[in-house]
């Protein structure tokens, strides 16, 4: 009769341990699932602030290249009408300077023209 009280004895302890193990697997597999979800959550707010990161950086680049853009129209805007208000004085001032260079080329050329007579009359007046 020992040995059966024994054997009931063995019998209980193995049947608590098989289910303190079925317990603890049980736990362990709602720990595993959770850790994954877990994962799975993480990694879908990753994926979430990365596209939020590569969305705002796409928007910096365009404005920034709108913005270059738009300095640049305005630049060259700018620019011409620098050139077209320089063209305009020196089409005013293009009669002045012609009016000048007019006179300086009419001064020559009566001092060129009486050149001669003068070294002539000079001539004429030194032989007399």
């Amino acid at each position: 009769m020992f040995c059966f009280l024994c054997l009931i004895t063995v019998t209980q302890t193995f049947s608590s341990l098989v289910q303190e193990l079925n317990k603890r697997q049980t736990q362990k597999d709602l720990e595993h699932a959770m850790l994954l979800r877990h994962h799975e959550s993480m990694q879908e707010l990753e994926f979430r602030h990365l596209g939020t990161i590569q969305k705002a950086r796409a928007e910096l680049i365009r404005t920034q290249h709108q913005t270059e853009l738009t300095n640049q129209l305005e630049y060259n805007k700018r620019r011409e009408r620098e050139l077209r208000r320089k063209h305009v004085m020196e089409v005013r001032q293009q009669p002045k300077s012609l009016k000048v260079r007019g006179g300086l080329l009419h001064l020559t050329l009566v001092q060129t023209a009486h050149a001669p007579s003068l070294n002539i009359l000079i001539s004429l007046s030194l032989s007399v």
